[in-house]
């Protein structure tokens, strides 16, 4: 069975793999000037349908974490899962909700904590923050890196911009988290 990642909001993507992980197509998310393009959706998952000559699909959406977003990001995001979902729904493709924590946990094992002792200084919330920013971007490049080894010469990665390249990368990872946790393949 054929898979489809897609990384929500416009600096997204979509990617499809064969039921064999072979690289079938990759897009930055579908955009009409700065607003969702749904008929480029639409066009898009044609497109991949036509490529697996028969061959059964399905879909996963990265699930919107909306209350780490403000107001205006997290209407953008939703309003982009509402058009990838009408999309989908439109091709007749299957699909399912994946938690971010869930495809991230299946690439990158939980990070140790470290025991802090009655002595330790408690950590302040800015030290705590700047903490959580530094894991963020760095499991941001080691994600970058696996679905670099994953698919070093189907997707022309060094052409890509930092903000497609990470969109891109997370709907590669999604895609084949899918293929091989959920379908099992």
């Amino acid at each position: 069975m054929a898979s489809i990642g897609i990384d929500l909001g416009k600096k997204g993507g979509i990617v499809s793999l064969r039921g064999d992980g072979a690289l079938l197509g990759w897009a930055r998310t579908p955009l009409a000037g700065k607003e969702y393009d749904g008929f480029g959706m639409e066009a898009r998952l044609v497109w991949i349908l036509d490529r697996c000559a028969g061959e059964p699909v399905r879909a996963f959406i990265e699930a919107p974490v909306i209350m780490k977003l403000r107001a205006p990001q997290a209407f953008s995001v939703g309003e982009g899962c509402g058009r990838w979902m009408q999309a989908l729904q439109d091709a007749g493709i299957g699909f399912e909700m994946v938690q971010p924590l869930k495809w991230v946990r299946f690439y990158l094992p939980a990070p140790k904590r470290k025991k802090r002792g009655p002595d330790d200084p408690k950590e302040t919330d800015a030290q705590a923050d700047e903490r959580r920013m530094k894991n963020r971007l760095e499991n941001k490049k080691r994600l970058l890196e696996r679905a670099r080894r994953l698919h070093p010469t189907g997707i022309p990665w060094d052409s890509l911009n930092q903000e497609a390249r990470s969109g891109v990368a997370d709907a590669l990872l999604i895609a084949e988290y899918g293929r091989r946790a959920i379908l099992g393949t």
